[in-house]
């Protein structure tokens, strides 16, 4: 059964390290936690007993007791006394089918078996942070021309095959063919557009800007030109062209 009279308690030694994927520091206002990010800290255990202690980061639900699930040993680095001891503690973030939402972390020390009393148990807090949630990469501004087709392949990181996302944008001239976006422009479709991307699933919902110029479909010759810019030729009509006509622009 264990040491029944035991105490115990734990608490947090300094600040708590998240790390991106690549190593680098993460802004610690950012509660934003992906795959292969790393969270890192100290604790500091007292007890008035000498039996080795259990201290372990646990995870529970946003609406379910935190420890409900055990993801990480902490490891002993350093006996001050005989009553106090410091662990360190690393956290890996998994994929999205095994951490997905918003979930609570905290690390856990317990003494006696089972902890039947609650002076054998103690834990300290860590946050709530959000894992692996759908996030859209910036766009690239894209530049085309009258009566060609626009496509916009959106691209995102987070989510679980579990928790379908969807892809939306603000203009209904945009048809989704399953991978991107596709605009069939016309001939009067010339000008500069901002069109917004909106990727949703039952989580989490995220959306991006991007920007699209669409040039006048105008041909501009390589071998011909004058003082004020290239010599541009146009299509005459709907149909294949029977004649052009030849106008001089300056934005080439």
């Amino acid at each position: 059964m264990g040491v029944v009279s035991a105490e115990v308690s734990i608490n947090l030694i300094g600040d708590i390290n998240i790390l991106n994927t690549d190593g680098t520091p993460k802004d610690s206002q950012n509660l934003n936690l992906y795959e292969g990010d790393q969270m890192i800290f100290d604790v500091q255990v007292n007890t008035n007993s000498s039996q080795q202690q259990e201290v372990y980061v646990a995870m529970g639900g946003h609406y379910t007791p935190v420890g409900d699930d055990r993801i990480s040993d902490c490891i002993l680095t350093e006996t001050i006394n005989e009553d106090t001891w410091n662990y360190h503690c690393e956290l890996t973030i998994g994929p999205g089918n095994d951490m997905y939402g918003e979930r609570s972390f905290q690390v856990e020390a317990k003494i006696c078996e089972n902890h039947p009393l609650s002076s054998c148990y103690d834990n300290a807090y860590l946050g709530n942070y959000f894992l692996n949630p759908l996030d859209l990469f910036s766009f690239e501004e894209i530049t085309s021309y009258e009566t060609e087709n626009v496509v916009i392949t959106p691209k995102s990181r987070g989510g679980t095959p579990s928790h379908p996302a969807s892809y939306t944008i603000n203009d209904p001239r945009f048809i989704w063919n399953g991978t991107s976006f596709v605009w069939q422009t016309n001939k009067t479709d010339s000008g500069d557009y901002t069109f917004r991307i909106t990727l949703r699933d039952t989580w989490y919902e995220d959306s991006e800007e991007i920007n699209i110029k669409i040039m006048d479909n105008c041909k501009p010759s390589t071998r011909t030109r004058d003082g004020s810019g290239y010599l541009c030729y146009y299509p005459i009509g709907d149909e294949e062209p029977v004649r052009i006509t030849a106008t001089t622009i300056s934005s080439f």
